[in-house]
């Protein structure tokens, strides 16, 4: 239930946080789902898979040529982690500290 309603709160920031004057500088995201064969919430289930702690952030861009999910978790010291999941293969490409 608490992941349930974890992954309805990053939902709902993507779309606030989306604003037609930055579209002109973003990619297009319609474009990008297009070619992702995981949804939103199995990236982000996948993520904190890899990194525990609570997903505050998500967004679909193009990393080196690949469609990646990228996931903010913040963890209960408040460290922030990155974690870059494949949208075709759901596989975790790599953790960054923020």
């Amino acid at each position: 239930m608490k992941r349930s309603f974890m992954v309805c709160m990053v939902l709902t920031g993507l779309t606030w946080g989306t604003s037609p004057a930055w579209a002109l500088f973003e990619e297009d995201k319609s474009e990008l789902l297009k070619g992702a064969k995981i949804t939103l919430v199995e990236a982000v289930e996948k993520a904190l898979t890899n990194v525990q702690g609570r997903a505050v952030e998500a967004e679909l861009e193009k990393e080196k040529g690949n469609t990646v999910f990228e996931i903010k978790i913040v963890d209960d010291a408040g460290t922030t982690r990155e974690v870059y999941v494949d949208a075709q293969s759901g596989n975790v490409l790599k953790v960054e500290k923020d």
